[in-house]
C-alpha cells in the first residue's frame, strides 16, 4: 500500500490541532512527536519549530500552518539510507536517479520485468513529491521511498500474489487451509459458538472448517459438547456457509462432520444438508484411483464423515475418517478418499519414529491435525512441523494471534489467497521425488536491516512518555537444518526513524520448505521484551532487492499502514 507523504502529515497535523484553528503550537507538536514515538532534546526540537516557522507575525505567529509543519516534518523524516542507495547506484553518484537510473535500479536491482523508459517516466511524474523534479525528471529520495511504499517495493514477488500454482493435481499435492473447532471465536471451554467463526475463516481463505453437530431441544445445533459453551443453530452455520463459502476463492471446502446424534437425526441433518448446498454438495469419491483436484471441485462442498452413519448421510459423505496406526500398512489399507485425523502429539511421535513412512503416505492419502485437548486457552502448535511431513490440513485455532498463525497466513497468503498451496515436490506422490531431492542446491540470502519508520507502542503501554527500545528478530521456519536467529543491536528511545544498517546470511538447503520472519520488539530490561510488528514470508515468494515490509501490528495482527520494516535481500543458488 503506497502511503502518500503530504496525505499523511495532513492527518497528522488535522489529529494534533486539538483546538481546529488551523495552527500548532509547540506543546500540541511536541504531543505528536511523542505519540509518534519520536523522542528529541525537547531545546532542539524547540530550535527546529522555530526554524520552520517562517511567519513570525500575525495570527501564525509562533506556530505552524500546515505548509510550515510539512517542511518541520519532512526535515524530521530525512531518510539517510535511501540517500545512499540513491548516491551509490546512480550513473554519477548524484542525489537523485534520473531515468535511466531509475530503470537499471527497478530492473537490475529490484528485479522487476518489462521495465521501459517511459514507464520509469511515468513512476518519477507520480512518485516525486517535488514539481521541479518532475519537470526535470529526477527521483529524489523522498520520490524513491514513495515508490518503494507501492508494489515496486514489495517483498512478495507479483507473480505470486495471484493463482500461480498448478491446480489439477489431486488434493494430497496441496497444504489445505484448515481450522480447528470453527465456531469458536474464544476459549474452548466457554463462550459462545458463533457464525462469525465461520465467516472469518471463510472471508480468510479457509477451506476446511469444522462442526460439532449435536441434538438441541428444538433442532440440530454445533457446540463443543460437555462444555460451557452455548450453541448455535446448525441450520444458521450452514446457511452462512452456503452465503460466505465462496466469496474469497471459488475452490472447494471440505466440511469435517463430528455428528453426536442418532439416526433418525441424522436423516435431518443429510435433509438440511442438501436442501442448503444442493449442488454444491460433491458426493462419494470412493472409485477413483486418485482425488480429484482443486480445479476439477471448483464451487464443491465435500463432506467429511466417519462410517456407520444412517443411509441418507452416508451416500453424502465424499472423505471417509480413516484411523491411523502404521503409516506403512495403512498406505495400501485406507481407500484413496479416506482422510485420518490424529492429534498434534500422536502424529509427532509417528514422524519422529518413520518420518519417510508418514511422507509416504500423506503422498497418497489426506491427513488431518488437531490441537491435543489441553489447548483450553485455544493456542496452537508450530504448523511447519506437520506439513514438513506432508500432512496436508494443520487445523488451526485462527481466532488467536500467535506464531502459528503467522507462519499459516504467510502459507496461505500466496498462490492468490485460494486456501490451497502445492507441497514441494517431494513431499507429493511423484516417481522423482528421492532424485529431487539428492540433487538441492543451497540457497544462500544475503540480508541488510535498514532501518523502521512510525513503530507504534506496544499494545500493553499506558504511559503517554514512554519510547520504544526497538530491535529486530530474524528467524527461519522449516527443516532443523535450516533453522537460524538473527538479532539486531537495539536502538534506544527511537519507535519514529531507528536505524540499524546490518547485515547477515543464511544458508538455506530446503528453501522451498522455509519461512523468513521479521519480529520487532521493544527491549525490556526487568520483564519480557513486547511485541510490536512481525512479518512473515514463504522464502520462495521472496522479491530480491529493497523492500519497504508493512508490519502487521498490535493484540490481532493487523497490517499497520504506517508502520514499516526497510530490507534489502538477495540470493545465490549453488
Amino acid at each position: 500500500m503506497m502511503m502518500c507523504t503530504k496525505m499523511n502529515n495532513q492527518r497528522q497535523f488535522k489529529k494534533a490541532d486539538k483546538n481546529r484553528n488551523g495552527y500548532l503550537a509547540f506543546e500540541e507538536t511536541w504531543n505528536l512527536l511523542l505519540s509518534l514515538n519520536l523522542e528529541l532534546d525537547k531545546q532542539i526540537a524547540r530550535k527546529t519549530f522555530e526554524k520552520s516557522d517562517f511567519r513570525k507575525e500575525g495570527p501564525s505567529a509562533d506556530a505552524l500552518d500546515f505548509d510550515e509543519f510539512h517542511h518541520f516534518f519532512r526535515y524530521l523524516t530525512d531518510r539517510p539510507d535511501l540517500r545512499d542507495i540513491i548516491r551509490q547506484l546512480s550513473e554519477f553518484h548524484e542525489e537523485f536517479f534520473t531515468v535511466e537510473d531509475l530503470k537499471n535500479f527497478l530492473t537490475n536491482i529490484q528485479q522487476l520485468s518489462a521495465i521501459t523508459l517511459p514507464h520509469c517516466r511515468q513512476l518519477i511524474r507520480r512518485y516525486e513529491p517535488e514539481l521541479e523534479n518532475q519537470k526535470s525528471l529526477k527521483l529524489s529520495f523522498h520520490g524513491l521511498r514513495r515508490l518503494l511504499l507501492s508494489e515496486a517495493g514489495n517483498i512478495v514477488k507479483p507473480e505470486h500474489k495471484v493463482i500461480y500454482q498448478n491446480m489439477e493435481q489431486p488434493l494430497t499435492n496441496y497444504y489445505i487451509y484448515s481450522t480447528h473447532n470453527t465456531y469458536l471465536c474464544g476459549h474452548q471451554l466457554m463462550g459462545d459458538a458463533t457464525i462469525e467463526g465461520y465467516i472469518l475463516a471463510l472471508k480468510k481463505g479457509a477451506r476446511l472448517l469444522e462442526l460439532d453437530i449435536w441434538p438441541g431441544e428444538n433442532d440440530l445445533q454445533v457446540t463443543h459438547g460437555h462444555t460451557l459453551v452455548k450453541p448455535v443453530s446448525l441450520s444458521v452455520v450452514l446457511k452462512a456457509i452456503n452465503n460466505y463459502g465462496f466469496s474469497t476463492t471459488p475452490y472447494p471446502i471440505i466440511l469435517s462432520l463430528e455428528i453426536h446424534c442418532d439416526v433418525r437425526k441424522q436423516a435431518i441433518l443429510a435433509d438440511m444438508l442438501v436442501k442448503t448446498f444442493g449442488k454444491k454438495l460433491h458426493k462419494n469419491v470412493a472409485h477413483l484411483k486418485t482425488l480429484p483436484s482443486p480445479e476439477e471441485l471448483k464451487n464443491k462442498i465435500l463432506l467429511k464423515g466417519k462410517g456407520g452413519l444412517a443411509k441418507e448421510l452416508a451416500t453424502l459423505i465424499a472423505i471417509v475418517s480413516a484411523k491411523l496406526v502404521n503409516p506403512l500398512v495403512d498406505l495400501e489399507r485406507h481407500a484413496i478418499n479416506s482422510m485420518a485425523s490424529k492429534s498434534e502429539d500422536q502424529l509427532v511421535a509417528m514422524v519422529e519414529e518413520n518420518q519417510p513412512a508418514m511422507v509416504k503416505y500423506t503422498s497418497q492419502h489426506l491427513v488431518k491435525c488437531y490441537p491435543r485437548g489441553t489447548r483450553t486457552s485455544s493456542t496452537n502448535m508450530n504448523p511447519v512441523v506437520y506439513w514438513l511431513a506432508g500432512i496436508q490440513s494443520v487445523c488451526l485455532n485462527i481466532q488467536t494471534a500467535d506464531l502459528a498463525n503467522d507462519l499459516n497466513t504467510a502459507m496461505f497468503s500466496i498462490n492468490g489467497n485460494c486456501g490451497y498451496v502445492l507441497k514441494p515436490d517431494c513431499l507429493q506422490n511423484k516417481e522423482s521425488s528421492t532424485e529431487q531431492q539428492v540433487k538441492r542446491m543451497i540457497v544462500r540470502v544475503w540480508i541488510i536491516i535498514l532501518s523502521a519508520n512510525f513503530l507504534p507502542k506496544p499494545s500493553t503501554t499506558t504511559s503517554k512518555e514512554d519510547v520504544i527500545d526497538p530491535y529486530v528478530k530474524v528467524e527461519t521456519f522449516g527443516m532443523p537444518s535450516d533453522r537460524v536467529k538473527y538479532r539486531t543491536a537495539v536502538i534506544r528511545n527511537n519507535g519514529f526513524n531507528p536505524c540499524w544498517n546490518e547485515s547477515f546470511r543464511i544458508d538455506l538447503r530446503y528453501a522451498d520448505s522455509a519461512f523468513l520472519r521479521f519480529c520487532i520488539k521493544d527491549y525490556n530490561l526487568r520483564a519480557k521484551d513486547d511485541f510490536i510488528g512481525q512479518y512473515t514470508i514463504p522464502v520462495n515468494s521472496i522479491r530480491p532487492g529493497y523492500s519497504y515490509i508493512h508490519l502487521k501490528t498490535g493484540f490481532y495482527r493487523q497490517e499497520d499502514p504506517a508502520a514499516v520494516l526497510f530490507v534489502f535481500i538477495s540470493f545465490k543458488a549453488e
